[in-house]
This record gives structure tokens, C-alpha cells and sequence, in this order.
């Protein structure tokens, strides 16, 4: 809350911040002025949610302290039934209206429970692709380069992440490669325990990690896939 402020005494401000994450120098705006009988929100906040507006609730201002304090509540609204979570969750789910912070639900209270065979149900099934259901399935390949590796053998092999949406489960049934020989054999691991994606440190050792499926090598630069593997990623986690 600013105190003596000529615009704003005694407000909280409200203010959006252009790019460098608010470090250094930043263009910022001023969006919102708020006291205690008013709210601002965000109708889109990217990396979040785009199915709900996040809010900043001013419950008190204390203005007799130095600096000046304000007590917030900043998220989303309760959902306020199963009809309403069904309308944001669309056809291909079955959806209630649960308390917020419910294990399982979105920031709303929403329990989304996926129907399976259906289009728009945000797994990318047997049959579908990203002809046929571009709303489960990206085209893809994706591209991943070694780290310091443009063209050479990569003893530790190709580290990356696969983060799971923060309201959907996913599941990880296959992965195509592309080798630069013909002989040899691809092994796909997992990890377990806070392990992360970059190639160092105890990344390197085999505790932690978990070995999902062996394939040999289809042919020199060819795609190459493993099937039948059964990888779980739960909402809002990687892996």
C-alpha cells in the first residue's frame, strides 16, 4: 500500500511489468488502483490457466505501519457447480464442482475426468493424430540437440523433459528417434526423485533413473519408434 502518494494514498497498486521478469530496467504500466471494496482481474495470464480469470482481492490495508502493508488474496473463484465445470471442460470429460485444492482438480475445484476414445479429451489416443485431432495431438517430430553435441557420439545419450499440462494427466506410449546407424540398440529411462533433464552431475548416475524399453536401431538416419511403453506423467509434473 502507498502512503502519501499523491495518485494513489493508501491504495495498492496494481502493475504490469514488460518483459526481464521485473529485474533491471522494465517498461511497466500502471493497471489497477484497489482498496478494500475492489478486485482486478486478469482475464489472461499465460503459463497459468486461459479458462479462468485470476483475481487480487484487497481484504485490509495498514496504513499505520512503515512501510505500509496490505493483506491480499490473489487466485481464482470457486467453482459454483458441476454444470459450469462441464461447460469449461467440454464434451469429452465428466466433470464436478469439488472444493478448491481438492487432490486432482484445477485451480477452480474442477475433477475432470477424461473419456476415453474422444477427441478433445487432451490424451492423444490410439487412432489420433494430429491430422484427425489436432486438440490432443501435436504434429511433432519434436527437435532435441545434445547439449555441446552438434554432430558426435553423446556417450550419457539425449536428456530432456516432458512436462504434463497443469489440469490433465499424460501418458507417454511411444517415442520415435532418429539414429545416425544402422546397428545398435536405443534404451529409453525415466526419472524418478527430483531428476532433471540436463546432462550433469548425479544426472549421470544410474540411481534414480528407471529403465523403461529397449529397441534396436531401424536404420541409418531413419525414424525410428518404441512402442509399448507406459510412462505417467501426473498433472502439472514432469518426468
Amino acid at each position: 500500500a502507498n502512503l502519501q502518494n499523491d495518485l494513489a494514498d493508501n491504495l495498492v497498486n496494481v502493475i504490469q511489468v514488460e518483459g526481464n521478469d521485473g529485474v533491471g530496467y522494465s517498461q511497466s504500466r500502471l493497471i489497477g488502483l484497489l482498496d478494500t471494496s475492489a478486485s482486478y482481474s486478469e482475464l489472461s495470464v499465460p503459463g497459468i490457466v486461459d479458462y479462468a480469470d485470476l483475481k487480487i482481492k484487497v481484504n485490509s490495508i495498514n496504513a499505520g505501519t512503515l512501510p505500509g502493508t496490505a493483506n491480499l488474496k490473489i487466485g481464482f473463484d470457486q467453482c459454483t457447480s458441476d454444470l459450469h465445470c462441464q461447460d469449461l471442460a467440454g464434451g469429452c470429460f465428466t466433470s464436478s464442482c469439488l472444493p478448491q485444492f481438492t487432490a486432482g482438480t484445477n485451480v477452480l475445484g474442477c475433477l475432470n475426468i477424461p473419456i476415453l476414445l474422444c477427441c478433445g479429451n487432451d490424451i492423444c489416443e490410439g487412432g489420433e493424430s494430429s491430422t484427425n485431432c489436432a486438440a490432443d495431438c501435436t504434429a511433432g517430430p519434436n527437435t532435441i540437440q545434445p547439449d555441446d553435441c552438434q554432430s558426435c557420439w553423446t556417450r550419457d545419450g539425449a536428456m530432456f523433459d516432458v512436462e504434463a499440462k497443469p489440469d490433465a494427466d499424460l501418458s507417454i506410449t511411444s517415442i520415435e528417434y532418429k539414429a545416425y546407424t544402422a546397428s545398435g540398440n536405443v534404451r529409453v529411462y525415466y526419472r524418478v526423485g527430483g531428476k532433471t533433464g540436463y546432462a550433469s552431475g548425479t544426472n549421470l548416475l544410474s540411481n534414480g533413473w528407471v529403465y523403461a524399453k529397449q529397441a534396436a536401431a531401424c536404420g541409418a538416419w531413419d525414424y525410428c519408434a518404441i512402442s509399448g511403453l507406459s510412462i505417467n506423467v501426473p498433472r502439472g509434473n514432469k518426468v
